[in-house]
C-alpha cells in the first residue's frame, strides 16, 4: 500500500477489547512494535501514529474470571471512575499507564488508564521514529489538558 498511498495510519491501540483477556488499550510496547512493524514496510515520512483519547473499563465478578466483560470509556470518565471509587493510580513503566483497580457491588473494576502522562509516553515514540504524525482517536474523548501534551510535539 505504501507504494500507492501519500500515508498510511496505523491504528496503535485496541490492543485488548471485549473478548481477550483485560488488559490495556495501548501499551508503550504494543505502540513501539506496531511502528517498528510498519516501518520495516514503508518509509517514516510516510507513517502516521494512531494514539486512543479512550480506554476501557474492566470487569467481573470478583473471583470468577468467567464473568469478565468491559465496555469503552473516555479518558475523562476513567479518571472520574478512579476518583469516585477511591481507586489508587499506579504507574506501570514498561506500559506506560497508570493501572487503578477497585472493589463495588460484588464485582472487580479494573482500568489500564489512558491519560496525559501516557498520551506523552506515545507520543515519545513519534518523536523519536522521525516517522511523519500522530492521529488521535476519537476528538471528545480525551481528558483536559491532553492538548496541551500533544502541543508540544508539534510546535
Amino acid at each position: 500500500q505504501s507504494k500507492f498511498a501519500d500515508y498510511i495510519m496505523i491504528m496503535a491501540y485496541n490492543e485488548h477489547y471485549y473478548g481477550t483477556d483485560a488488559g490495556p488499550t495501548a501499551s508503550l510496547p504494543y505502540v513501539q512494535q506496531g511502528v517498528t512493524d510498519s516501518l520495516n514496510l514503508m518509509s517514516a515520512d510516510q507513517l502516521i501514529l494512531g494514539i486512543p483519547f479512550y480506554t476501557r473499563l474492566w470487569s467481573q465478578t470478583t473471583g470468577d474470571a468467567s464473568t469478565l466483560t468491559s465496555e469503552t470509556i473516555s479518558m475523562s470518565k476513567a479518571l472520574e471512575l478512579v476518583s469516585e471509587n477511591n481507586a489508587d493510580m499506579i504507574w506501570d513503566d514498561e506500559l506506560g499507564q497508570h493501572y487503578a483497580q477497585y472493589e463495588k457491588d460484588g464485582k472487580t473494576y479494573m482500568i489500564w488508564v489512558e491519560d496525559t502522562q501516557s498520551i506523552d509516553a506515545k507520543l515519545k515514540i513519534y518523536s523519536n521514529s522521525g516517522i511523519a504524525g500522530a492521529a488521535y482517536w476519537k476528538y471528545g474523548l480525551e481528558s483536559e489538558g491532553t492538548w496541551d501534551v500533544i502541543a508540544e510535539y508539534f510546535r
